[in-house]
């Protein structure tokens, strides 16, 4: 997978049953720069990690159903990847 390079994209995940899931972004760039992950509800947005680096987020509530997933990145701070996993190692 490429590296987003700018601006914002927005996909959707779907987990097979309802539950709680954990986030984990895979992120590079400054840390004068932020990707921003939207995800059921919620907003979270961290910094650059200088090298390419799995970063987990705060987990979250998800039903069995299509979720939105919108990343906002800004300043250099890039994402190449997403995991979305009941699995609280990234799995």
């Amino acid at each position: 997978m490429q590296w987003l390079t700018a601006g914002a994209a927005t996909f959707t995940v779907q987990p097979p049953t309802a539950g709680n899931y954990h986030v984990w972004p895979k992120l590079t760039g400054p840390a004068t720069g932020q990707v921003t992950v939207d995800l059921a509800g919620r907003s979270e947005t961290v910094k650059g990690t200088g090298e390419p680096r799995w970063v987990k987020l705060q987990d979250r509530a998800l039903t069995a159903a299509e979720q939105t997933v919108k990343v906002t990145q800004s300043g250099g701070a890039r994402m190449s990847r997403i995991v979305v996993t009941e699995d609280p190692s990234g799995g």
